[in-house]
């Protein structure tokens, strides 16, 4: 490189300098992937590897900058290289470790977006895979950051929505909606249709149990990707259309 590094404090420049370069290069290039790549499946591809990608490149840039620090005589420049060791002994530590278990429970287990997992007693639907941190979500709608080290040989079990009918649950709600029932249940399958854990392959389903004094009581079948979500999606539903404002 042909960068003033003569002094502890122009490496430093230099190590900050390349440091925001590589953050905005990989921002700029995980942006453009969509424009980059037509292709969906090689999209989605080099989406997933390449968090891997940046890690490594993460990993020599701290390791080059923490042995030319190390160099110098310069007490500042051997506190600087002391800090970055200890990054980079955390790094390889937590990271790294967090990396390979990653790919090895990626590569042993083939689950996707929207999958039911249970694993040491916990239950929830996967959101995002992470490079080192699974995101799940979990029944009573927070989300959880599992790292894969923690699921790597642990028994798991998957549950999907095409591995096992899709469950119904019926509850009544209780509102001033003044149109009709075919204009309500309308309303309720739109609403439904942006909530985690409604089933996208049976329709909602509405009908007007009665009316009494201009508040009509309805009876709604939703269809959830698993039983443990339901009191979630009626709380859900409840709170948006129980309102005396219809």
């Amino acid at each position: 490189m042909n960068m003033n590094e003569n002094n502890w404090q122009g490496l430093f420049t230099n190590f900050v300098l390349i440091g925001i370069i590589l953050l905005l290069l990989f921002r700029v290039i995980r942006y453009s992937l969509p424009i980059l790549i037509r292709s969906s499946k090689w999209r989605e591809i080099l989406k997933r590897q390449l968090p891997v990608i940046e890690i490594f490149f993460w990993f020599i840039f701290l390791s080059w900058f923490t042995f030319r620090f190390a160099q110098m005589k310069e007490l500042y420049a051997l506190v600087i290289a002391g800090l970055l060791f200890i990054l980079l002994f955390w790094f390889s530590r937590f990271f790294l470790r967090e990396l390979i278990a990653g790919i090895i429970f990626k590569t042993n287990h083939h689950y996707k977006k929207g999958d039911i997992i249970t694993t040491q007693g916990f239950t929830g639907k996967i959101e995002r895979f992470g490079p080192e941190l699974l995101e799940i979500e979990a029944s009573d709608g927070q989300i959880v950051f599992i790292p894969y080290s923690k699921l790597v040989g642990d028994a798991i079990h998957i549950r999907t929505e095409g591995s096992e009918k899709s469950a119904g649950h019926t509850f009544s709600i209780s509102t001033n909606w003044q149109g009709n029932t075919a204009e309500f249940e309308k309303e309720v399958q739109a609403f439904a249709l942006n909530l985690p854990w409604i089933s996208l392959t049976k329709p909602v389903q509405v009908s007007m149990e009665d009316t009494i004094e201009n508040v009509t009581t309805f009876n709604i079948t939703i269809y959830l990707i698993n039983r443990d979500f339901a009191i979630n999606a009626e709380k859900a539903l409840m709170a948006h259309f129980s309102r005396e404002d219809q």
